[in-house]
């Protein structure tokens, strides 16, 4: 197995919820601090948080745990994205690969962010992305040779626009729930009544 570090994108803004989805109760804890625990309960190493400077996101005291502020998050994703490229290589320079990751896909699973690796191991691909609603994302796997590209982000741009240009390069995983995310108090309440449910 390669060296996978993990990117979890915690710096959004928000701005269709107007609050800091990040820190929604969910299951007794925070949709930040159960999307840590997923990716602590991964074959990942080490996860790097990226937050906002002066939020009230705060991680658990964890050797494999780091939190990068983003300073620049008015840019757009694309600058949460490099934040968590260069805090990963500062902190595992030997990494070989990284999982980007999102904390308002609460179905994400340990097992699901272990299959993105070995579907592109076993399929020979540098890339992994989840397939749902007719769309290919997060979470999704880059080989290093793709942290270039992702370092050369701008704007609101995210890694869906190097998926789509290297699709004979990637691995699909299914991940139906990968639909299921948080952008709206509507949808969070949605998420409470299904998870009740279960």
């Amino acid at each position: 197995m390669l060296s996978c570090g993990l990117i979890l994108l915690a710096a959004g803004a928000s701005r269709r919820l107007q609050q800091a989805k990040q820190l929604l109760p969910y299951q007794g804890t925070t949709l930040l601090h159960h999307s840590i625990q997923t990716a602590l309960s991964a074959s990942v190493h080490p996860v790097i948080v990226v937050a906002v400077p002066g939020s009230d996101a705060t991680v658990p005291e964890d050797d494999r745990l780091r939190l990068a502020f983003n300073y620049n998050r008015e840019e757009g994703l694309a600058s949460s994205i490099r934040c968590g490229v260069t805090a990963l290589l500062n902190k595992a320079p030997e990494t070989e690969a990284a999982i980007l990751m999102v904390c308002d896909q609460p179905f994400v699973t340990p097992g699901l962010l272990n299959s993105l690796q070995a579907a592109c191991e076993q399929q020979n691909k540098q890339i992994a992305a989840c397939s749902y609603k007719n769309t290919l994302g997060t979470p999704v796997f880059f080989k290093r040779s793709f942290f270039n590209q992702l370092m050369a982000l701008k704007g609101d741009e995210g890694a869906k626009r190097i998926i789509q240009k290297n699709q004979d390069q990637t691995a699909i995983v299914p991940f139906p729930k990968g639909e299921i995310d948080i952008d709206t108090m509507e949808d969070y309440e949605t998420l409470l009544q299904h998870t009740a449910t279960l």
